[in-house]
């Protein structure tokens, strides 16, 4: 995900029949995991956005590597990279499994202190279930032998779109305290993202489609995968 200096976004996708960079719009760029065939025709989604802090942060989705083809989904090809936020996106319900735990075992190695883990879903749970995973994170992952761990927030992306809103009856319903819980995680997720954006340098413009897509870090979201985007 980049920057761009024009008012409205922009979408684009890796790959496809024809090959190259296709520019979608936004209703196909949403749809393109849920389409029937479209881990094998896309590489990797990009977007820019108007007016966005964060100049290139690449994604990676977790979901279909319990299917059995987790080779598949690893992008043995990319180098580590100082110039990229690089986020590990899991449900907080499974985060924990060892296909889940290889899964960022891999990038950990790949991308050093560049990885953060975002547990999605976290208005799943209990508030008392989210702070003991979220409190027991970073030992889990260092006695899977991933040291030192990421940075693990545990949060509600469904939450956090409502959040700006006078009125959402998904995040009245949902019990204060867990509200809180994942706000508080969002909030920590997003102070991380511009702590880093702050620290290294970026052009005004942002990177291209090209640069988002073809360079080494052409991963905004991994292929082999269906369902929802967080």
């Amino acid at each position: 995900m980049g920057r761009t200096n024009h008012n409205e976004a922009s979408f684009a996708a890796l790959g496809g029949a024809a090959g190259g960079i296709t520019a979608k719009t936004h209703d196909e760029f949403l749809n393109i995991r849920r389409e029937a065939g479209a881990a094998k025709q896309h590489a990797a989604l990009a977007a820019r956005y108007p007016a966005t802090p964060f100049n290139r942060l690449v994604m990676l989705d977790t979901a279909g590597t319990s299917s059995g083809s987790l080779e598949s989904i690893l992008i043995h090809e990319l180098p580590g990279q100082a110039d990229a936020r690089i986020i590990i996106v899991t449900d907080i319900e499974y985060w924990s499994a060892k296909h889940t735990m290889d899964f960022i075992a891999f990038y950990k190695e790949t991308f050093g202190d560049g990885l953060l883990i975002v547990a999605n879903k976290a208005d799943h749970l209990n508030a008392d279930e989210i702070q003991r995973i979220a409190g027991k994170a970073h030992k889990r992952l260092e006695a899977y032998g991933i040291s030192p761990a990421p940075r693990f927030f545990a949060l509600s992306a469904r939450l956090e779109i409502a959040r700006g809103t006078s009125f959402n009856e998904y995040r009245n319903r949902t019990k204060p305290n867990v509200r809180a819980q994942c706000d508080a995680g969002f909030d920590a997720f997003r102070v991380a993202l511009y702590e880093f954006e702050a620290a290294r340098t970026s052009a005004a413009a942002g990177p291209s489609f090209e640069q988002l897509l073809e360079a080494p870090l052409a991963a905004a979201f991994i292929s082999a995968q269906q369902g929802t985007t967080p």
